[in-house]
C-alpha cells in the first residue's frame, strides 16, 4: 500500500501515520459498536459501518487502493470493491441470523415446553378472574379454637401482628391482639374468601362484645396486586415477539411462575377450592 493510501484511510479513523494494526483493531471495534446496525437504529449507520469495514480490511490486508480505468468504461476501484463485498457480507450475516432467530422462535413455540406453558396460561389466568372476583362474593365463617401463639413482631401491612394456630391447622397473622384474650376464651370465628378460603379476619366474642381483627400476610393484603401479576403468563402468550424480552418472559413463565403457581395452589388447599369452585 502507498504511503498515501495508507495515510487517507487511516485519517478515516483519526489515527496516525504510524499507527499498529493492534491499534487501528482496537479503533475499528470502537466505531463499530457505535455505528453497527444492531446497536445504531440510524438509517445512515448502515452505510457507515460497511465502509468503516471496508477501510479496516483495507489497512489490515495492506492492500492498496488504485482507481484504474478503461476507455470506454469505468472499472469499481478496489475501495468500492470491498464496500460492496462488506455490504454482501453484511446481508449474509443478517439473513443468517434472522432464519436463526425463526429457528429458535419456532422451537420455543412448540413442542412439549410450548404445551406446558399454554396450561400455566390457562391456569393462572383462571386464578386471576377468580381472585379478581372474590371481594364482591359473600364471606365464609367457620369456627376454630386458637391452640397456640407467637409474640408480636413487624407485619406486612400492620405494625404489629401475632401468629396464631388454629385446630384447623391454620396459621394466621392477626393485628396485634392481646394474648389474654386467648386465655379468656380460646375459641374464634376465621372469616374467608368463598372461592380459594383466603383468611379476610378473625372475629373474637368477648362477654357481649364481638372483636374483629385483620389478617396481615395474605393474599388479600396484596389485592390487586397478585391478580394482575397472575396474568403474566397471558400477556406473554399475546406479546409473543421475536425478542429477547420475549425470550426472558417466556422462561420466567415457564418456570418461575410456575413454581410460584404450584406454591399458590398446594398452600390451603387452594386446589381443592378451585376444582370445587369454593365448596370443598
Amino acid at each position: 500500500m502507498s504511503k498515501n493510501s495508507r495515510s487517507t484511510l487511516l485519517r478515516v479513523f483519526d489515527l496516525p501515520e504510524n499507527a499498529s494494526k493492534e491499534t487501528i483493531r482496537k479503533t475499528y471495534r470502537k466505531l463499530a459498536m457505535r455505528y453497527h446496525p444492531d446497536k445504531n437504529p440510524d438509517p445512515k449507520a448502515h452505510q457507515l459501518f460497511v465502509e468503516l469495514t471496508a477501510v479496516y480490511e483495507a489497512l489490515m490486508n495492506d492492500q492498496s487502493i488504485q482507481t484504474s480505468s478503461k476507455t470506454s468504461k469505468r472499472r469499481q476501484t478496489p475501495d468500492e470493491q470491498r464496500i460492496k463485498h462488506a455490504s454482501k457480507r453484511f446481508e449474509n450475516q443478517k439473513i443468517r441470523k434472522v432464519r436463526e432467530q425463526q429457528f429458535y422462535f419456532q422451537k420455543l413455540t412448540s413442542g412439549f415446553r410450548w404445551f406446558v406453558f399454554l396450561w400455566i396460561v390457562r391456569i393462572s389466568t383462571a386464578i386471576s378472574v377468580l381472585l379478581l372476583i372474590e371481594p364482591i362474593l359473600e364471606s365464609r365463617f367457620e369456627k376454630q379454637v386458637v391452640t397456640g401463639y407467637s409474640t408480636n413482631y413487624n407485619g406486612l401491612e400492620f405494625e404489629n401482628v401475632r401468629c396464631i394456630k388454629t385446630d384447623a391447622s391454620l396459621q394466621l397473622f392477626v393485628s396485634n391482639p392481646s394474648a389474654r384474650i386467648f386465655f379468656e376464651n380460646p375459641e374464634i370465628i376465621v372469616e374467608r374468601s368463598w372461592i380459594f378460603r383466603n383468611p379476610l379476619r378473625i372475629w373474637f366474642q368477648s362477654f357481649s362484645e364481638k372483636h374483629a381483627f385483620p389478617i396481615d400476610f395474605s393474599v388479600i393484603n396484596l389485592y390487586p396486586l397478585v391478580p394482575i401479576l397472575l396474568l403474566l403468563p397471558l400477556f406473554t402468550y399475546f406479546y409473543k415477539r421475536m425478542n429477547y424480552k420475549f425470550t426472558f418472559l417466556y422462561y420466567f413463565s415457564l418456570y418461575i411462575h410456575s413454581i410460584i403457581l404450584i406454591w399458590f395452589l398446594f398452600t390451603q388447599d387452594r386446589w381443592a377450592h378451585l376444582l370445587t369452585f369454593g365448596y370443598l
